[in-house]
């Protein structure tokens, strides 16, 4: 997707009155196996609700929905064991997943979106997940 496909989906995002199960805004969160679950639980949502993507935002006020930037950089964090945090998320997504991050700049701060793509089948390391009232919670 280019710059611009991005911005105008950013501002379509920010408009929602709410994070919704396919959409999630995060600040500076960095910690891998949470970002995992969200990607298993957004996708998941995504297949649920009949949606062709769900996006995971980084530099987003999830309240007001403000840009504040963010410092997370999924090209350079890292996953469990030292390893790249992107190759550690598609090795530890079971079915391998579909996503990819970019990189926005913004007036008001970087931003970082995640596209994910709804699975073909599903599970966070033997657990599926999905997104209810914006947590990564346990399918029963």
């Amino acid at each position: 997707m280019n710059q611009q496909g991005l911005l105008e989906t950013l501002e379509r995002l920010r408009k929602l009155p709410r994070e919704i199960a396919t959409v999630e805004f995060k600040l500076n969160w960095d910690h891998a196996p949470d970002i995992g679950q969200y990607i298993s639980a957004l996708g998941n949502s995504a297949a649920l609700d009949g949606h062709d993507r769900a996006w995971l935002v980084w530099g987003v006020d999830n309240k007001k929905h403000g840009v504040h930037g963010t410092t997370f950089n999924p090209f350079t964090a890292k996953g469990e064991g030292n390893q790249p945090l992107i190759v550690w998320l598609t090795q530890k997504i079971v079915p391998r997943p579909d996503f990819e991050f970019y990189e926005l700049p913004h007036l008001d701060g970087r931003v970082v979106m995640l596209e994910i793509h709804p699975p073909r089948s599903d599970h966070w390391p033997s657990t599926a997940y999905a997104i209810f009232a914006s947590i990564a919670t346990r399918f029963p």
